[in-house]
């Protein structure tokens, strides 16, 4: 994995905009952090969707998500993912 993105970082021109998730470090506690934060983009996406892009409504809406308890919060989300 390291030399594929020492590859993609070249064809990008050195840009190491990532290197502190995908460098030398990388393991997979560090791929996994980065898989839990990724699986509920879609959901997010499809919440700023139906909000038609008001992000004001959308940062509200998200601080109560926040503050729900986890089984509650992932259920609420669960209803976005897919709508946008």
């Amino acid at each position: 994995m390291a030399r594929e993105y020492a590859e993609l970082k070249r064809s990008w021109g050195g840009f190491n905009g990532y290197d502190r998730w995908l460098g030398e470090r990388a393991n997979n506690a560090t791929l996994a952090s980065i898989a839990v934060y990724t699986q509920q983009v879609p959901a997010f996406l499809g919440l700023l969707a139906k909000l038609e892009g008001d992000l004001p409504r959308f940062y509200m809406r998200v601080k109560q998500l926040a503050d729900l308890p986890k089984d509650e919060r992932s259920a609420r989300l669960a209803e976005h993912a897919g709508t946008q």
